[in-house]
């Protein structure tokens, strides 16, 4: 199928705070969820949006992942590009950390924040560990490029992922996640 249903199932509404829990929704009833990020406003300048997974309704975000990230831009001021990998937020082995899906985001008032689909597969499964990917879109408030971020990985634990936390790295946000199931 080339364009998916997507089956609308919860929002969470972040109004000035460093993170939001989706801990229930994810299970067996499809094998694919999708969550659709929308940043209006970060509160410190440069922070990062991230990702934590759990297996045990929320209780802990404590799910081991193995990742990769890397980066476009365009700056439309001088021209400058760039399509480049960023090692510093890849997670290895069993590393327990956020995995940032967004840097650079900006508190400007004027500009929006950032956007962003985080897509988890087959997230009920027990014998075969989870994989997830990303794509998100920021206007770059210093330097005022165009970013596309790319993020792909998998859970490092075949356990049932039940819960999602995003959060950022320094100060609070303001927007709306959204939870969808994607049918077959």
């Amino acid at each position: 199928m080339l364009f998916p249903l997507l089956t609308y199932i919860s929002t969470q509404t972040a109004s000035n705070v460093a993170s939001v829990e989706f801990t229930s929704g994810i299970d067996t009833t499809y094998k694919t969820y999708q969550f659709v990020v929308s940043l209006d406003r970060v509160t410190s300048d440069g922070t990062k949006i991230g990702v934590m997974l759990s297996t045990n309704g929320g209780s802990s975000y404590g799910v081991g992942k193995v990742t990769t990230l890397f980066r476009a831009y365009h700056t439309p001021s001088s021209g400058a590009t760039s399509l480049a990998y960023y090692p510093d937020y890849d997670l290895s082995g069993a590393s327990t950390a956020v995995q940032y899906l967004m840097a650079n985001l900006g508190n400007d008032n004027s500009t929006e924040c950032g956007r962003c689909i985080y897509t988890l597969i087959d997230p009920s499964s027990t014998v075969m560990n989870t994989n997830f990917f990303s794509i998100g879109s920021i206007m770059n408030n210093d330097s005022e490029s165009e970013e596309v971020w790319f993020m792909s990985g998998d859970s490092a634990a075949s356990a049932a992922v039940d819960a999602v936390k995003f959060q950022t790295s320094a100060g609070n946000f303001y927007g709306d996640i959204k939870l969808y199931g994607v049918g077959e």
